[in-house]
C-alpha cells in the first residue's frame, strides 16, 4: 500500500518540494548545527529599564523595591516576619536561608522582568538541577489581601522546596533526581498553607465535587488540580489534625513516595484516601445545596460555545439595554466583545495577547458605558502605560488617550452627564478613589490611605459615591492642604470589606458606612434609586445579590441635630454558586451577571427583579460559613464571660489572689522531645563538646544563622514595632550579586549546538558523531535574572574530543545581548593519517523582541579552524608530519525571525506553533573571493486532538549556496546512542563543501541515506501519554505519568542541484575510478525517502528516553526489519 501511495503521488510530492523552496527563497543562532535542535523561546520586553533597586535588611529576610514601591516594602516588612513563624510551625520546619522578597509595583512590571525566562532549549533533560535561591517575587494589584497571599505562597513554596529537596547544593542535586511529587500535591499544599479556606475556594471545590469532575481529577487542568490538592490537605487536617500535614509530608519525603506518607501516618492507602476525601466533601455539599441547584435564567453564552479555559469578565450593559460588552480571556489571549441582544450578534472591538503558560492578568481591560449613546470606554495596559480607548458603536473611529498619573487603574464608571468618571486607581503602592474630569483631563483625590478602595459607582443623581473598602474608620485621614496622608503607611485594613457612602458636594472627610459585617465581604455596589443600592455579599457562604436602603434617624440633639445612619437590607437572589460580577441598567431595567458553574464561566442577562418580592428573604448558610459564625459567637461569648469574671475579681481582691495562685500551680509543664544526634555532629562549630545542660530539643527552633554584624539588621523583636517606628526603615542600594541558578551533570551523545562540523572526506564521507560523553554545565545569575553567566564542558570517553563553552547574557534592556566563546576538538582517521580539527569561535548575539512571542535575532561570529595532521601508524609518520596544518579564518553573520506561542501541558507535549526563518553568511578572511550563504526554516505545529492527545508536525528545509557549500546528511535521529553512518552514499564531487551537518529526523535509515547542499524533511507524530490519558486519578509513578506512545511518519530528501529530480542531482550518478579508467553509473533512484513506525517514551532517572522502531521506504521498497533507535531527546 505504501508503495502505491509513493508511486502514485510522485508528481504531487514534487510540487510540494518546489513550493516549499520557492517560499523559502523569498524569506530570509542556533540553526541546523546538530540535527533538529533549535532555540525558540518566548521574550520579555522592558519598556522601562531605569529602575533603581533598594532593599531593607532583616535577620530572616530582605525586601527589595524600586521607585514608587517604598510603601509596599514597609507594609510587607511588617507582615513577613510573623508569617514565616506561622508557616514554619505548620510544616514543623525552620528555614535555613534568608528569604529575599522582590516587590514589583504591578503585574505588568513583573512581566517586563526576566524572572523565570527560559532562554535555552533543553533537549536532553537528564541531570538538570535548578538550585533553590530563596527568592520570592510579588506584585501589587491594588488589593493588600492578594499581596499578603502572594507573600504567604512564596514563603510556603520556598520552605516546601527546601524540605523536599534540601538546602545545600549537593542535597538539591541528589533529591531532584530521586524525588518527584505531582503538581496537585505540592501546589495544593502551597495554596492551603497560604489561604486556608475561603468562600471562593469553597465555591470552586463545591462545583467540582457536585459536578463530578473531581472524580477523575487527573484530567483536570493545572489550575483546577490546585483546588483538588488544596481540598485534600484541608480534609487531612480536618480529619486527622493539624500535625498530620507535616507528618504526611515528612514520611513521603523519607520514603520517596506519597503513598507511604498516607499509609504510615493516616493508615490509609492512596486509593482509600481519595475515595474517602470525595465522600467527605460530597456529603457536606449535598447538605449545603439541597435537592436542587439554583442558577440564573437566560444564559447569553451557551455551553457548547464556552470552553472551560475561557474566563468571562467585566460584563457591562449599555444604558438602553441593547448591548452587552464583556471581556473574554483565554489563558492570556484577550478579547473585548460587544453583543447586540436584539440581533444576537457579537463583534470583537479589541484583542491582544497570546495563550501562554504564564501568570495571566485578569485585571485588564476595564469597561464602562457612557450615558451619552452607544459609547463604550475601555482602559487597558499598553506597553506599560494605561491607555483609555473610547468606541462609538454608531460612528467614528476610536479615540485614545493615556492616563499616566497612575500605576494601575482598578475600576471606573461614568456619572449621569458623561463628563466625569470615578476611579479606583493605584498610586505609590495603595489604591484610592479619584474623580476624573474628562474635558480638562484632571483628577481630584477623594481618599488617600493604605486601605483598599474598590468598585466605585456614582449614586443619587451623581451627587455621591459608593464603594467597597476594608477600612476600619469612617474618617478620611487626608490633609488636603498638604496633599499628604496623615496615617503612617503600615496601618492595616480589616480582613473583610464593607460598602461606604461619600457625598461629593460636601467635600468633607467623613464617610458613611452602608454595611457593617465583620465576617463577610460586600463588593460590586450598584445604584438602584436614591439611597437604595445593590451589592454582592458572601453572607451565607455564596456570593449572592443583596439590596439595601440607606437611611438615617435622629440620634441626639445638642447645639445641632446629630443623625445615626443605618441600612435595612435583604437578599435578592438564592443561587447555589457565587455571582462573580454584575452590572445594571436601571433605564432599561436589565442586569447582567457572571456565574461559575460546572467548570465554566457563564454570563446571564435578565430583567431586574422586583426587590419588594424578596423583602425579609433569608438565605441558609453553607457549612463553611456556619462554622465561621459559630466560632465567632463562641469567641464573643468567652470574651463576655472573661469580662464579667474580671469585673467580679476586681470587686473581690481575695478571690483574685486565690485565682492567680491556682493558675500558677495548674500551669502545664512544657513537654520536650529528644532529638537525633548524628555521627560527627556531637561537637559545636568551635570544636568544643556539646553542653548537655544547654542543648536544644526538637520544637525549640533555632533562628536562622545571620551573616554579618548585628548592626546590619533590625532586631527580630523590632519587627513587631514596624507599625509604629519608621526609623527602622533604612534602605540600602542594591548592587549586582550572583548565585548558582542551575547545575547540569548528564550523559550525552550529541555536540553543543553552536557550529557546523568541518567537511572531512569527499571520497568517503563521514560525520563525526561525538559518541558517549559526559556533559557538565554551571549557570549563575544575578538576583533579578538580568545577567546570566554559563560555562560548561563536554568530556568525551577518550578525553581528547572535548568541547568547552562560556557565555554571558545581558537581558536588562529590551535589546538582549550575549557573548559566547566555544572550543571543540574533533578527531578522524583518513587512510594513512589522522586529523585533529580544533575549532575556536567567538559569537556576539543580539535579540530584539517585537512582543512576547515574536523576535528578530542576529549574531556576529569569528571562527578559527585548525586541522592538524597526525600519524596513525609508523609507516606513514613522515607523510603526516610533513603535511602542514590547514587553517581557516571565517567571519559570519546570522539573522533569524523567531515565533513561539507554544504551551506545554506535560513533558514533550505542546499546543500551538513555533517556527524560525533564518539566514547565514560566512566569509573566509584570508580568501575574500569565497563565501557561503545558508537559508533555512524550521516550522512546528502542535494540534490538540483531545485533551493531551497531540498531533505534532514539523517542516524543516535548508539550502546553501555561494562558492562554498554546506553538506547535509539525512537520516537517523538526534542524540542517537548508537549512531550508524552510511559511507556508501557518495557526496557530489563537484560541490565545494566546507562544512557538514545532520538533517534529521528520518527514521528507518542510517545517517546519510541522502546528502547534498539542500534538504527538506517533514515529520508527523501522534503523541498519546497512555496512562495519563486514560487514568481517572493522578499517577504516583513518574515513569507512568510521562509514558508516551508515538506513531510517526517521516518523508524528505537531501540533494545537490536545482531540485531533487534534476539530472544534476549526484544521487543519480555514481563514479568508480580505477586508474586509468573512470566509470560513471547512472542510478534510477527515487530521491525521496520515507519512514514510518512507532515509539515509546518516558522519563527514567531524569532522562527522557526514546525508543523507536522504524521501517524505511526507499525506491518503493519497504525495509523488512525495523531499524531500532534509542536516544535522549525531546520533541521530534
Amino acid at each position: 500500500m505504501v508503495k502505491t501511495i509513493l508511486k502514485g503521488q510522485k508528481n504531487f510530492i514534487q510540487l510540494i518540494f518546489l513550493i516549499g523552496f520557492i517560499s523559502l527563497s523569498l524569506s530570509s543562532h542556533a540553526q541546523f548545527y546538530s540535527g533538529l535542535q533549535q532555540e525558540f523561546g518566548k521574550n520579555r520586553i522592558q519598556y522601562q529599564d531605569d529602575r533603581t533597586w533598594s532593599y531593607f535588611r532583616y535577620k530572616q529576610f530582605d525586601t527589595y523595591f524600586y521607585q514608587g514601591g517604598l510603601p509596599l516594602a514597609i507594609y510587607s516588612s511588617s507582615y513577613i516576619s510573623n508569617e514565616i513563624k506561622i508557616i514554619a510551625q505548620k510544616l514543623d520546619y525552620v528555614p535555613q536561608k534568608k528569604i529575599r522578597f522582590i516587590i514589583f509595583n504591578s503585574l505588568a512590571d513583573l512581566k517586563e522582568s526576566n524572572i523565570g525566562l527560559i532562554t535555552e532549549e533543553q533537549y536532553n533533560t537528564g541531570g538538570v538541577t535548578h538550585v533553590i535561591n530563596n527568592k520570592v517575587f510579588i506584585y501589587f494589584n491594588g488589593n493588600h489581601d492578594n499581596f499578603e497571599e502572594q507573600i504567604r505562597k512564596g514563603i510556603a513554596q520556598l520552605m516546601l522546596n527546601s524540605m523536599l529537596y534540601g538546602g545545600s547544593t549537593g542535597a538539591t542535586v541528589k533529591n531532584s533526581i530521586l524525588l518527584s511529587f505531582p503538581k496537585w500535591y505540592t501546589n495544593g499544599l502551597i495554596s492551603y498553607l497560604a489561604n486556608g479556606w475561603s468562600t471562593e475556594i469553597d465555591n470552586r471545590v463545591r462545583d467540582g465535587i457536585l459536578s463530578g469532575r473531581y472524580e477523575k481529577f487527573a484530567k483536570l487542568n493545572a489550575e483546577e488540580q490546585v483546588f483538588v490538592g488544596h481540598s485534600i490537605w484541608k480534609y487531612i487536617e480536618d480529619r486527622f489534625g493539624e500535625k498530620a500535614v507535616s507528618e504526611v509530608l515528612y514520611m513521603a519525603k523519607v520514603n520517596r513516595s506519597i503513598e507511604s506518607g498516607y499509609l504510615y501516618v493516616l493508615g490509609m492507602t492512596y486509593k482509600m484516601l481519595i475515595a474517602d476525601w470525595f465522600d467527605w466533601y460530597e456529603n457536606k455539599y449535598k447538605k449545603d445545596v439541597g435537592d436542587e441547584i439554583i442558577l440564573p435564567e437566560s444564559q447569553v453564552l451557551k455551553k457548547k460555545r464556552n470552553k472551560s479555559k475561557r474566563v468571562y469578565l467585566r460584563p457591562s450593559i449599555s444604558p438602553d439595554g441593547r448591548y452587552v460588552a464583556y471581556v473574554r480571556n483565554e489563558i492570556g489571549k484577550t478579547k473585548v466583545r460587544v453583543m447586540d441582544l436584539e440581533k444576537n450578534r457579537r463583534k470583537t472591538i479589541m484583542k491582544f495577547g497570546y495563550k501562554l503558560d504564564e501568570k495571566t492578568d485578569y485585571s485588564y481591560p476595564l469597561l464602562a458605558w457612557s450615558p451619552m449613546g452607544h459609547i463604550l470606554t475601555v482602559i487597558h495596559d499598553r506597553k506599560g502605560r494605561n491607555e483609555m480607548v473610547t468606541y462609538n458603536l454608531d460612528k467614528g473611529r476610536p479615540q485614545k488617550r493615556y492616563l499616566l498619573q497612575f500605576e494601575k487603574i482598578l475600576d471606573f464608571s461614568y456619572n449621569d452627564r458623561g463628563n466625569m468618571m470615578v476611579m479606583s486607581a493605584v498610586k505609590d503602592g495603595q489604591s484610592d478613589i479619584y474623580l476624573y474630569y474628562i474635558g480638562s483631563n484632571t483628577f481630584k483625590r477623594i481618599t488617600y490611605d493604605i486601605y483598599d478602595d474598590e468598585f466605585p459607582r456614582f449614586v443619587n443623581n451623581s451627587t455621591a459615591i459608593v464603594f467597597s473598602s476594608n477600612r476600619n474608620s469612617e474618617t478620611i485621614r487626608f490633609d488636603k492642604k498638604t496633599n499628604k496622608n496623615v496615617i503612617i503607611d503600615t496601618l492595616k485594613g480589616l480582613k473583610h470589606r464593607d460598602i461606604y457612602f461619600y457625598e461629593i458636594k460636601k467635600d468633607n472627610r467623613k464617610l458613611r458606612r452602608v454595611t457593617n459585617t465583620p465576617l463577610f465581604d460586600e463588593i460590586y455596589p450598584m445604584p438602584i434609586k436614591k439611597n437604595t443600592f445593590s451589592w454582592l455579599s458572601d453572607e451565607n457562604g455564596v456570593y449572592n445579590r443583596y439590596v439595601g436602603h440607606f437611611d438615617s434617624t435622629i440620634s441626639f440633639v445638642d447645639t445641632t441635630t446629630h443623625y445615626r445612619y443605618f441600612t435595612r437590607y435583604h437578599a435578592a437572589s438564592n443561587y447555589s454558586f457565587s455571582i462573580l460580577d454584575q452590572d445594571y441598567s436601571t433605564q432599561a431595567n436589565k442586569l447582567v451577571e457572571v456565574v461559575y458553574n460546572d467548570g465554566h464561566y457563564r454570563m446571564y442577562v435578565n430583567d431586574l427583579p422586583e426587590y419588594e418580592d424578596y423583602d425579609n428573604f433569608k438565605l441558609p448558610r453553607t457549612s463553611y460559613m456556619n462554622n465561621i459564625v459559630v466560632k465567632e459567637e463562641l469567641r464573643l461569648k468567652k470574651i463576655e464571660i472573661a469580662r464579667k469574671r474580671a469585673l467580679w475579681l476586681k470587686n473581690h481582691p481575695e478571690e483574685a489572689k486565690k485565682d492567680s495562685l491556682k493558675n500558677i500551680k495548674n500551669k502545664p509543664k512544657k513537654k520536650k522531645k529528644f532529638r537525633i544526634i548524628y555521627i560527627g555532629g556531637d561537637k559545636k562549630k568551635d570544636g568544643s563538646n556539646v553542653d548537655i545542660n544547654n542543648y536544644t530539643f526538637n520544637g525549640e527552633k533555632d533562628a536562622p544563622q545571620k551573616s554579618g554584624s548585628d548592626k546590619d539588621y533590625a532586631n527580630s523583636d523590632d519587627i513587631n514595632k514596624l507599625k509604629t517606628n519608621t526609623d527602622l526603615y533604612k534602605s540600602r542600594l542594591y548592587y549586582v550579586e550572583y548565585s548558582i541558578s542551575n547545575i547540569v551533570t548528564q550523559i550525552d551523545f550529541s555536540s553543543l549546538n553552536y557550529s557546523y562540523q568541518p567537511f572531512t572526506n569527499p571520497k568517503s564521507p563521514i560525520y563525526i558523531n561525538p559518541g558517549f560523553s559526559g556533559f557538565i554545565k554551571l549557570g549563575v545569575m544575578d538576583l533579578f535574572e538580568d545577567y546570566r553567566l554559563t560555562g560548561g564542558v563536554r568530556l568525551s570517553y577518550n578525553l581528547k574530543n572535548n568541547e568547552y563553552f562560556a557565555s554571558f547574557k545581558n537581558l536588562k534592556k529590551r535589546l538582549d545581548k550575549e557573548i559566547i566563546f566555544h572550543r571543540k576538538v574533533l578527531s578522524e582517521n583518513q587512510y594513512d593519517y589522522g586529523v585533529n580539527h580544533m575549532l575556536h569561535e567567538g559569537i556576539f548575539r543580539l535579540s530584539w523582541p517585537f512582543d512576547v512571542v515574536k523576535s528578530i535575532r542576529g549574531s556576529l561570529l569569528m571562527r578559527y579552524d585548525n586541522a592538524a595532521y597526525i600519524s596513525s601508524n609508523p609507516y606513514t609518520a613522515n607523510v603526516a608530519l610533513k603535511k602542514p596544518n590547514d587553517m581557516l579564518f571565517n567571519a559570519g553573520l546570522t539573522l533569524a525571525y523567531v515565533y513561539d506561542n507554544t504551551r506545554s501541558p506535560g513533558l514533550n507535549l505542546f499546543y500551538g506553533t513555533r517556527y524560525k526563518i533564518f539566514a547565514e553568511y560566512y566569509q573566509p578572511i584570508n580568501e575574500l573571493k569565497h563565501n557561503l550563504f545558508v537559508l533555512g526554516i524550521d516550522y512546528r505545529k502542535y494540534i490538540k486532538l483531545f485533551k493531551t492527545f497531540i498531533w505534532a508536525n514539523r517542516l524543516a528545509a535548508s539550502t546553501s549556496f555561494g562558492t562554498e557549500r554546506l553538506a547535509y546528511y539525512m537520516g537517523g535521529v538526534d542524540n542517537w546512542l548508537f549512531p550508524e553512518f552510511n559511507r556508501n552514499m557518495q557526496v557530489d564531487p563537484n560541490q565545494n563543501f566546507t562544512y557538514q551537518t545532520l538533517a534529521t529526523n528520518m527514521r528507518g535509515f542510517q545517517q546519510n541515506i541522502r546528502n547534498g547542499n539542500n534538504f527538506i524533511a517533514i515529520n508527523s507524530e501522534l503523541r498519546l501519554p497512555l496512562f495519563q490519558f486514560f487514568s481517572r486519578k493522578p499517577l504516583k509513578s513518574q515513569f507512568l505519568q510521562n509514558f508516551m506512545t508515538v506513531g510517526f511518519f517521516d518523508i524528505g530528501t537531501a540533494w545537490s542541484g536545482p531540485n531533487p529530480f534534476s539530472d544534476n542531482n549526484a544521487l543519480f550518478k555514481q563514479e568508480i575510478y580505477q586508474q586509468p579508467i573512470k566509470v560513471t553509473i547512472i542510478n534510477q533512484n527515487d530521491p525521496i525517502v520515507a519512514g514510518y513506525g512507532f515509539g515509546l517514551r518516558s522519563k527514567l532517572f531524569g532522562y527522557y528516553v526514546r525508543a523507536d522502531w522504524a521501517w524505511g521506504v526507499e525506491n518503493g521498497n519497504i525495509r523488512k526489519k525495523p531499524l531500532f533507535y534509542l536516544s535522549f531527546s525531546l520533541d521530534f
